[in-house]
């Protein structure tokens, strides 16, 4: 009771808590999930695009729709509301695993490591093979990861690993 309130700022940790780092071998593992939910993630933005136009073009002309036109219309603002939804459902999914949609025009997502205690991402977006990149949080940047940074876990390396 007879300490006085310092700024909470004062006392914020520098670097990020171990369970927000990702390795890149953890992040290379979760791809395979990740590459799925983005995929769904761009067409569904696609789709929703497109009957956002659709539906604007609907309600230009209301006052002279009719039935079916009305009917258009209606279930266009149905299916935009659905397609949010889903949009918003996959976004939170990218969120429990961890993963960061960095750039949502070209998909690009962060998975997020350390990188000389700064918060950074290893980064990846549809039509790339794999992670082979990264960039710091506060830079748009993206650089090559280095090899080092590729380290196969025990179970590859174990004697025996490569038999057929």
């Amino acid at each position: 009771m007879g300490r006085s309130n310092r700024n909470q700022a004062d006392q914020t940790p520098e670097v990020l808590i171990q369970e927000d780092v990702m390795t890149w071998e953890l992040a290379a593992s979760m791809l395979p999930l990740v590459r799925r939910i983005v995929d769904d993630l761009m067409a569904s933005d696609r789709q929703l695009l497109l009957i956002e136009e659709k539906r604007d073009l609907l309600f230009q002309k209301r006052s002279s729709l009719d039935w079916k036109g009305r009917s258009d219309l209606y279930h266009s603002q149905d299916e935009i509301k659905r397609l949010s939804s889903h949009l918003r459902g996959l976004l939170v999914e990218l969120e429990q695993v961890g993963i960061t949609l960095l750039d949502a025009e070209r998909g690009m997502i962060g998975f997020p490591t350390l990188v000389n205690n700064r918060r950074a991402f290893f980064t990846w977006r549809p039509g790339e093979a794999g992670i082979e990149w990264w960039c710091y949080s506060s830079e748009p940047d993206r650089r090559h990861v280095p090899q080092s940074w590729k380290k196969e876990s025990w179970h590859k390396r174990a004697p025996g690993a490569n038999a057929a």
